[in-house]
């Protein structure tokens, strides 16, 4: 009988938890804004994820990998702004063996969404370069195109507004559609997802 008992109460207390950590997902009100993917260029090939969950919580993990030099460095995110289509990620080395790169080093990188479709032009992104989050940026960083992969930049308005959209980025003859390229002579888009 003791033994049922106590089964009972470790039932009970996995489902409470359970339906606490369940009410408390779907309160956080998911991601305010996050950036996404893979690319490569060359022999330099970037693995990420980046999520600003608001409230200054950041999540995610970049990895960039250069084959030339042989050399590997993964960044933990503290930090991440979007700008349209564009997004700027700092955090801080957690491994490497890059020497230009030490563990612990404050870092960032950049990378620019151009959608997905038919029409689109590749997606960029920069290599890292010294500066973590807050740090003063001079010039945005020279960009590489991505020849292979696809990189996501997300802003999640509050009220869904279309106007918050990403610019046209669409290659000539190709029109944005909610961030999607569609030929210009399709008719309308109709209005963005809410």
């Amino acid at each position: 009988m003791k033994r049922l008992l106590i089964g009972i109460a470790m039932i009970l207390a996995i489902g409470i938890s359970l339906a606490i950590t369940i009410v408390r997902t779907s309160n956080a009100g998911g991601n305010v804004a996050s950036a996404n993917g893979s690319g490569h260029s060359g022999d330099v090939t970037l693995s990420f994820g980046a999520f600003d969950h608001g409230g200054g919580s950041f999540t995610g993990q970049a990895t960039f990998i250069d084959d030339f030099a042989k050399t590997k460095v993964t960044v933990d995110v503290e930090c991440l702004t979007v700008n349209g289509n564009i997004a700027s990620v700092g955090g801080s080395v957690v491994k490497s063996t890059n020497p230009s790169f030490p563990v612990g080093t404050d870092v960032n990188f950049a990378v620019l969404d151009n959608g997905e479709g038919q029409g689109t032009i590749e997606d960029n992104f920069s290599g890292l370069y010294v500066g973590g989050c807050g740090a003063a940026q001079g010039e945005q960083p020279p960009m590489m195109v991505s020849d292979i992969g696809n990189i996501q930049v997300r802003f999640n308005a509050p009220d869904k507004a279309c106007s918050k959209c990403p610019g046209n980025h669409c290659k000539a003859g190709y029109k944005d559609c909610c961030g999607t390229c569609v030929p210009d002579d399709t008719p309308a888009c109709e209005a963005c997802p809410k």
